[in-house]
């Protein structure tokens, strides 16, 4: 199975230039093959992204230059900030906080009795 951090290491070492262009395609080329049999589907967006930019590169759309700032580009792409906040409710979710000062003397339920649609609130004494 294909990964999308084996290509992004690829890609690294190209802009590195621990790879030259030929050595880039070959080992590319390996991890691209049969990428959509065989690899996870990150590794598939991202391969498809790289190929698109060769094929433009190829074509003579865009230079080098822009090619290697693309390819950075899509190597942190997926570089996302995590933010963990705490999260209180006061009351719970799923209860209506008014129902208790509308019918006091009921409380509020989910039932699914045969006698009761899938999901309609039933209102049972207290």
């Amino acid at each position: 199975m294909v990964f999308a951090h084996q290509i992004r290491n690829v890609v690294a070492e190209y802009l590195s230039n621990d790879l030259d262009a030929k050595g880039f395609l070959c080992k590319f080329s390996a991890l691209s093959y049969n990428v959509r049999k065989n690899g996870e589907a990150e590794a598939i967006r991202l391969s498809d992204q790289i190929e698109s930019c060769l094929v433009e590169l190829r074509a003579g759309c865009i230079k080098q230059l822009q090619l290697h700032a693309i390819l950075r580009e899509l190597i942190h792409a997926s570089d996302v900030n995590v933010f963990y906040m705490p999260v209180c409710f006061p009351v719970s979710v799923n209860q209506y906080s008014g129902l208790e000062k509308e019918f006091p003397a009921y409380q509020a339920s989910s039932d699914t009795s045969h006698a009761v649609e899938f999901g309609s609130t039933v209102f049972l004494p207290s």
